[in-house]
């Protein structure tokens, strides 16, 4: 059972870094949530620094870009994307072969980088590339037919974003890439995951702002699949933010606390462990 925090302080004193998540966490999108920015300076005057690791299935500059776009840009260390881990795996796996795409417009980020041509249908493509879900076929189920088919010549299907859901600024929820991703292994697919919960990815972040001892290391998150599973995995300290996607799970509007009996229920459901639970991100 996580402990309720009101705020990050009490485990400045514990750890040399902290790893942050973005979406649900730090903005839902448009702007950072209330708090953030004061939070984040609280962190960086304590002389810890901060490592951003998302699921955004763009290349890290995309996201950069982002956050300066709210004012972010000097808000951080280090930044980590499952785009970047996705392009690394296509340049080194799959150069100069084909892929089908699937996601939204803005997928052309990352699709437009890649050292791969994008196949026109399931019977040129090598492998399938899922980043999202497109503007006109907002439903998983949407997209079954070409998922069979991609399974029917045992494709590999890289996704690019292991989230299920996301929430956006207003609260609302959207399906991510890892929807479809659960299509695909429940026909017996092979899938590749890019980003979090591996391990990996938060020691590369960890790494990067000079941190190696997991245990000096707290990762913040929304996500227990994600997040949680990953910082359990990796050894590090967790946060779990109840605004995010476990809201609605949790029967809270975001920024609420959560009650006890809800969270215990929650966390048991999905088989991770936090740490901590902590409304929204407060120093």
């Amino acid at each position: 059972m996580p402990q309720p925090i009101e705020g990050l302080r009490p485990l400045a004193d514990t750890v040399d870094a902290f790893v942050l998540d973005l979406w649900g966490v730090v903005h839902g999108g448009q702007a950072p949530f209330p708090g953030v920015v004061e939070t984040l300076q609280a962190l960086r005057a304590a002389g810890k620094p901060i490592a951003f690791v998302t699921n955004a299935p763009v290349r890290a500059h995309h996201v950069a870009a982002h956050l300066r776009s709210m004012g972010l840009g000097e808000a951080y260390d280090a930044l980590v994307t499952s785009g970047e881990a996705t392009y690394e795996r296509l340049s080194e796996a799959y150069a100069g072969g084909r892929y089908l795409p699937v996601g939204p417009s803005w997928a052309k980020l990352l699709h437009d980088e890649l050292p791969l041509t994008a196949a026109g249908d399931v019977a040129e493509a090598d492998v399938l590339l899922v980043v999202g879900l497109d503007e006109q076929r907002p439903e998983p189920e949407q997209y079954d037919a070409e998922l069979q088919a991609a399974r029917a010549r045992d494709l590999p299907l890289i996704c690019a974003n292991p989230d299920r859901v996301i929430v956006v600024q207003d609260g609302t929820y959207s399906w991510c890439a890892g929807a479809l991703a659960d299509r695909y292994v429940a026909l017996g697919g092979r899938v590749e995951w890019m980003g979090k919960p591996d391990p990996a990815i938060f020691a590369r972040a960890a790494g990067m702002v000079g941190v190696t001892d997991p245990s000096r290391v707290a990762v913040v998150g929304d996500g227990l699949p994600t997040d949680i599973a990953g910082a359990n995995a990796y050894g590090a300290k967790s946060v779990l933010i109840t605004r995010g996607i476990h809201a609605r799970d949790l029967g809270i509007q975001p920024g609420e606390v959560a009650a006890v009996g809800a969270l215990r229920d929650l966390v048991g459901r999905h088989g991770f462990n936090p740490d901590y639970a902590l409304a929204s991100l407060a120093w």
